[in-house]
């Protein structure tokens, strides 16, 4: 229901004299009942130059990203649950009664997309930190997977997308890469626009002219 207020996806480079190269992705929604923002948008910092030293350059990489806060309307975030849990009390007076435990949990939801990701840890050095640090780095990987289908075939074609012929479409012969972009996309677009998965890095990637810094917007 949500995405029927989206009017538009768009993307904008940093400007020439910024510090870091970047770009956004802008989704512009109109009145709704969930969220007060107009506009939400998502930072993705890119490395466009290869390091002093570096023999082998391998194109522009991903070096972050930065996500921005959603004004929910009260008891319409979509991205929370609330859930009830039976408790039985086990010992001491009144053992063996029961009650009812409210609490929060997440849900899948598109809009998780805005949420910053954790920090990327140090290199790990026992078992316990490889594991964390691997599912942390799955995390950076699936998102900047959907930030490369989003501007890599949602934007460039956005009609075929609006009018749901994208869905339907397929071309013989594409890449494999196609096909995870392919998938991405549907992805998103059958659970409400988003989860994951995608393309490699866009090697033509270039910073534009010269652009406001996007963010949450209210007006």
């Amino acid at each position: 229901p949500i995405l029927e207020a989206l009017q538009n996806i768009t993307m904008t480079y940093s400007p020439k004299d910024s510090e870091k190269d970047y770009f956004d992705l802008n989704f512009f929604f109109g009145p709704n009942e969930y969220f007060k923002n107009k506009t939400l948008s998502k930072r993705y910092f890119i490395k466009l130059e290869a390091e002093e030293g570096e023999l082998m350059y391998g194109g522009p990489a991903y070096e972050g990203n930065k996500g921005c806060a959603i004004e929910w309307l009260p008891g319409k975030n979509v991205t929370k649950q609330e859930v009830e849990k039976k408790q039985r009390k086990k010992k001491g007076k009144g053992a063996g009664e029961t009650r009812l435990v409210k609490r929060v949990i997440d849900q899948d939801s598109f809009f998780h997309f805005f949420t910053d990701l954790p920090p990327m840890p140090k290199e790990p050095t026992s078992e316990k930190e490889e594991e964390a640090f691997g599912e942390i780095a799955n995390m950076y990987f699936e998102d900047y997977q959907i930030a490369d289908a989003i501007k890599g075939k949602l934007i460039p074609q956005a009609v075929l997308w609006f009018t749901g012929e994208a869905l339907d479409y397929e071309e013989d012969g594409g890449s494999e890469e196609d096909d995870d972009e392919e998938a991405a996309l549907r992805e998103m677009y059958a659970g409400q626009l988003g989860e994951d998965d995608d393309e490699e890095h866009d090697p033509d990637y270039k910073p534009g002219e010269d652009e406001e810094k996007p963010e949450c917007k209210q007006q």
